[in-house]
């Protein structure tokens, strides 16, 4: 179970021990709280650390395609520390599911793709996000799933 207290102390949220996928949408439901209660003209310090990446590199990808609704400055900008990102506040982020499923549509677009190739391209957003877009995706009847052996395959509906 998460703390809230240990995560959310002074503006700060620290994402170290969570799974890349976790880490992102404990992110997301905090930033969305703060707008909701009127962070204006602040900050929100997330550390990340440097070790490993992986949050890091996920975390500061999502910042920028996300840039319309904030603005962030890295760590290593500030005070030569990689192991965090600044982040200002202006407006309301999208859940992670709903941008991760615009991006596997995008890339099934391209031809039949396999299950597996859609969660070694999306890896960095953790199994469940994948599974939770896919689904997302199924029941919008933007995809549909077939076996190609026993390989399972996901392309585009065509209307």
């Amino acid at each position: 179970m998460i703390n809230n207290d240990d995560i959310y102390e002074n503006r700060e949220i620290d994402l170290h021990n969570y799974s890349t996928g976790v880490a992102l949408d404990i992110f997301i439901t905090y930033y969305n709280s703060e707008i909701e209660n009127g962070l204006s003209g602040g900050s929100i310090k997330v550390i990340h650390g440097f070790h490993g990446h992986e949050i890091r590199t996920r975390l500061r990808t999502f910042l920028k395609e996300n840039s319309s609704c904030l603005d962030f400055e890295f760590g290593e900008n500030i005070d030569r520390n990689e192991g965090y990102t600044m982040v200002y506040p202006k407006l309301h982020l999208p859940p992670i599911s709903n941008i991760l499923s615009g991006k596997i549509l995008v890339f099934c677009a391209i031809g039949v793709k396999s299950e597996e190739k859609i969660f070694g391209e999306f890896r960095l957003y953790g199994d469940a996000e994948v599974k939770k877009a896919i689904k997302l995706l199924e029941w919008q009847k933007k995809i549909h799933s077939k076996y190609k052996g026993r390989t399972k395959v996901y392309e585009i509906v065509i209307p």
